[in-house]
């Protein structure tokens, strides 16, 4: 029992006692309950979706009895309250689940069984040292090159905290596997890259804002869901809803959901088939061609694959422009409204209305969310997109978007976390491939620059780069990939878990018992936010509203868990680094010394250290001064994008030159224009054994796998299959059922929940709740998606594709 637990029980008691005297009568008397000491302070919500909501927090007796979120301002548009969604208010079970691990531990078991015996600190930090060392002097076996830290989203927007503190540290021990991509954006930023000139979709400086929807009449949108994915009140979730309440414009959602960004809000709902978006901006295209709505000089002035006259000298005369594909020229296939309808489920004559629509608008907002790119064929999608604000022309001008609009980055206080330092290791891998980089024996099946995109930054653009040797030790830090978020995760926990796994050692630090954490030979007991100070800026999703926050210690750290920071000065320690990692600074003195940088580059007048982490959140309203591509559709000779020809590029030169020589799998395909490619599990073909597509999508209840350990989030937000009544009733399922959900990869038992909200022929299923299976290939009784997923890549990025699923549903 905790002191205050006992206290008050030791009130009520006595209390109790006083009520009854020695005849029998109750009498008034009661004794007070003792006066605890009570403090308050604030803390961020950092867990990935991009928001980083402030927390103010109660502490009373040493227990967190308390979680409220911003209460300062009046509360309006232009000074809002940011306020948290119920994941942040929940963060008192981030503190006390019963999940969190709280001394060192050793494997004992298997690999994958969570068989652990507890260890002390120093023996936790000698193994580590001894393994380490091992595989780093090793070079004819491992060497820097074979060890790799898997993507890690578990903290982010803490500055001396998370996965940068451990990437310091491993920088100055000699370096590791690099990666690029994340398995969120991968396929966009790709996308972004080679038809803007910008390598992400976030922070690119290029999109509208949200607000635009304002000064629109038409707000167009391809699997767009800000309200379930970004909740928080101080970004783009808050923008969506508060424009869209200021604006008169039509709101059309395409999406195989009904989603709660929809909610009511719109006034057409287009469910489509998943991985079709390149399909169907075919056919709107074909039929804005069909009315003459397609002005080919005004597309041509500002983009290069439009027409034959638009293409590069290598590309002419081979019909290789956009138009050629739309009417059918280049592949003897007319795009028409019809073949689009065959291939997404939406019906032509609504593809014709739509690009009539597109037509009539003078300010057609057009957003995509970033589900659709997670698909076979990703990037094409995402290229099909921004293709169509290029041919619809209205780029630029108040109310429009380019497709990138509230991913337009974020008007952040910047502020620098403690220096990572540069990777040594110069080689680098698509960050979805990184279980190839185990299974596969490189001296027979090399991953090379033409098989897997490997690349040398001392050597670019040579093909002959290859990897060396395969990954013997991965280092996770707030990642739960290894168990439960990465694609096709029983192959996964094969290659982790077998006797002869090329993988020599798996060091995980971590706050819970995740399911990767049970895959860890030395498992480390990480703080939470609430057990440290730190500095936090705005997300990237943070919308117009920049705000800033140092934040304050609520309790001494629980067990013996301890920060990321003091875990690797202690590992530098053993290896002899312990300065050149410190630098002389505990991790309290770079928060301090860090909290310097925003007051020079923030128009905010910033107090001291110690003032601010009385204040709380400092925040400011910084909208965007204008359209996004204004100034290029304005004069786009001055002011040319950053591709190779300075337009938007319809058509890739660049793709066609990376991708001539590539070693690519049967049945994957690289285009230089973005033209739709069915699924390989796709919706355009039936599958009797498999009959039903996937649609993929992030739950309220968690940001990822983050939140899953929160019972009460879990109860509130049930993780179940959503299923059409049309399909329900031919199966024999009710709402609520238990059903068997497989794929070729899987099975996983979860409920049903039988709802017109999702399309015939499709379900819906959340990611990221956490795999429950005893062993490898059992029944998943957790409903992780990835228990069903391939961790087959996109052609072009190598990115993630788990939105590509199709399964087989029957009742359990």
């Amino acid at each position: 029992m905790q002191r205050r637990d006992f206290l008050k029980s030791a009130a009520l008691a006595s209390a109790a006692a006083s009520l009854a005297g020695c005849n029998g009568k109750r009498t008034e008397a009661v004794i007070p309950e003792p006066e605890l000491p009570v403090t308050q302070g604030w803390q961020s919500c950092y867990v990935n979706c991009g928001s980083n909501c402030p927390i103010k927090f109660t502490v009373q007796d040493g227990q967190i009895t308390q979680l409220e979120t911003d209460d300062h301002g009046d509360d309006q548009y232009e000074s809002r309250q940011i306020r948290a969604c119920p994941r942040g208010r929940s963060l008192r079970q981030r503190v006390y689940s019963d999940e969190r691990i709280l001394y060192p531990m050793k494997r004992v078991g298997p690999r994958g069984s969570g068989e652990f015996v507890r260890i002390s600190w120093d023996e936790a930090l000698t193994e580590i040292h001894q393994r380490l060392e091992a595989i780093y002097q090793d070079s004819s076996q491992g060497g820097p090159e074979s060890v790799f830290f898997p993507v890690s989203t578990g903290t982010s927007g803490m500055k001396t905290s998370g996965t940068g503190i451990w990437k310091r540290l491993f920088h100055q021990l000699g370096g590791y596997l690099g990666t690029r991509g994340s398995y969120s954006t991968h396929q966009v930023d790709t996308a972004t890259q080679y038809t803007y000139g910008i390598g992400s979709v976030i922070l690119n400086g290029l999109g509208s804002s949200t607000r635009e929807i304002e000064r629109s009449d038409l707000v167009l949108c391809f699997g767009y869901n800000p309200q379930e994915t970004f909740m928080s009140g101080g970004g783009v979730s808050y923008e969506w809803s508060e424009a869209l309440h200021h604006s008169n414009a039509e709101v059309i959602m395409i999406d195989p959901r009904y989603t709660e960004s929809a909610g009511g809000k719109e006034q057409q709902w287009l469910p489509i088939r998943p991985g079709t978006d390149a399909a169907l901006v075919a056919g709107i295209v074909y039929a804005l061609w069909e009315i003459g709505a397609v002005d080919d000089a005004h597309v041509d002035r500002y983009a290069v694959g439009w027409t034959e006259a638009s293409l590069p000298e290598s590309a002419k005369g081979k019909n290789a422009s956009y138009k050629a594909y739309i009417l059918g020229d280049r592949d003897g296939v007319a795009k028409t409204p019809e073949w689009a309808a065959s291939m997404t489920a939406v019906p032509a004559a609504t593809i014709r209305e739509l690009a009539a629509k597109l037509h009539r608008s003078k300010a057609p907002f057009i957003q995509m969310g970033w589900g659709l790119q997670r698909q076979a064929n990703g990037e094409n999608s995402a290229r099909a997109i921004y293709t169509l604000v290029a041919i619809v022309g209205k780029f630029g001008l108040p109310g429009t978007s380019n497709a990138v609009g509230a991913h337009n980055g974020t008007h952040a206080y910047i502020t620098p976390g403690i220096p990572a330092g540069a990777n040594p290791v110069t080689k680098s891998i698509p960050c979805f491939l990184w279980t190839d980089a185990i299974e596969r024996d490189l001296q027979r099946e090399p991953m090379t620059a033409l098989t897997h995109d490997v690349l040398d930054s001392q050597r670019p653009g040579d093909p002959t780069v290859q990897l060396e040797r395969n990954i013997r030790a991965i280092i996770v830090a707030g990642s739960n990939m290894l168990g439960n978020q990465h694609s096709n995760i029983n192959r996964t926990h094969r290659l982790l878990a077998a006797e002869d796994s090329k993988v020599d050692f798996v060091l995980v630090s971590e706050i819970y018992m995740t399911p990767t954490a049970r895959f860890a030979d030395i498992l480390l007991p990480e703080i939470t936010q609430f057990e440290t100070e730190d500095l936090v800026c705005d997300g990237w999703h943070s919308g117009d509203m920049a705000n800033l926050l140092a934040t304050t210690a609520a309790i001494a750290p629980r067990g013996e868990s301890r920060s990321a920071y003091d875990i690797c000065a202690d590992i530098a320690e053993r290896f002899g680094i312990r300065q050149t990692f410190t630098e002389g600074r505990t991790k309290a003195e770079w928060v301090r010394h860090l909290w310097q940088t925003p007051q020079a580059s923030s128009s905010l007048s910033l107090p001291d250290f110690d003032e601010a982490k009385a204040h709380g959140v400092y925040r400011e309203y910084l909208p965007a001064s204008k359209p996004g591509f204004a100034d290029f559709r304005a004069d786009p000779q001055a002011n040319p994008l950053k591709t190779p020809s300075g337009k938007i590029e319809i058509y890739s030169e660049a793709i066609a030159n990376l991708t001539k020589d590539w070693d690519l799998p049967e049945g994957d395909e690289v285009t230089a224009l973005p033209e739709f490619r069915a699924p390989w599990e796709g919706g355009v073909t039936d599958d009797p054994d498999y009959p039903f597509q996937v649609a993929v999508y992030h739950t309220k209840g968690r940001a990822h796998s983050s939140f899953h350990s929160h019972k009460v989030l879990r109860e509130a937000i049930q993780d179940a299959l959503w299923i059409n009544p049309e399909d329900a009733a031919a199966l024999g399922i009710q709402n609520n059922d238990t059903v068997r959900v497989s794929s070729r990869r899987g099975v996983i038992v979860v409920p049903a929940r039988v709802t017109p909200r999702v399309m015939p022929g499709v379900a819906g299923l959340g990611q990221g709740a956490w795999r429950n299976a005893s062993e490898v290939g059992q029944e998943d009784m957790g409903g992780c998606i990835n228990t069903l997923t391939d961790h087959r890549p996109s052609p072009l990025a190598k990115g993630c594709t788990g939105g590509t699923l199709r399964v087989k549903i029957e009742r359990a």
